[in-house]
């Protein structure tokens, strides 16, 4: 589902106005009127926002920021998660101050983010078995 797709039906399953969902994420009326339509209201091209505004939209909505990309359409999420090298940095910086990175982290975002699609879900995936085989033997041992 596009962001703007969901956004729309957020708000509607929610009974949430432009306004309820701009004071509780901490938009603008005008941003979140953007999103939903996917196009800057001056140059007319479309939104790619920022990991910060997407954590802001996800906790307004009562969840984490992993679920809440695991809503939106992959083609969104590869325009996020793909930045030009030279936003690269920028990217990561938000990432960092969010969630409290370290430099070693940072260092490993970065090269995350310069492999090829494939490669990042194929480390995905890779991290997430390790994740949770990781929980089992924690729980085994309990």
């Amino acid at each position: 589902m596009k962001l703007s797709e969901f956004l729309i039906q957020y708000r509607r399953e929610h009974q949430m106005s432009m306004d309820d969902l701009s004071r509780v994420s901490g938009l603008s009326k005008a941003y979140i009127g953007m999103l939903e339509k996917n196009r800057n209201s001056k140059n007319g091209k479309p939104i790619v926002p920022s990991i910060r505004t997407l954590n802001n939209l996800a906790n307004a909505m009562g969840m984490s920021l992993d679920d809440f990309l695991h809503r939106i359409d992959g083609d969104e999420i590869e325009a996020i998660n793909t930045p030009a090298p030279a936003k690269r940095e920028s990217l990561i910086s938000q990432l960092s101050s969010l969630y409290d990175l370290s430099e070693l982290q940072h260092e490993a975002l970065l090269k995350f983010l310069s492999l090829s699609r494939d490669d990042r879900e194929a480390v995905s995936q890779a991290f997430l078995l390790i994740s949770n085989l990781s929980h089992e033997k924690r729980t085994h041992l309990e």
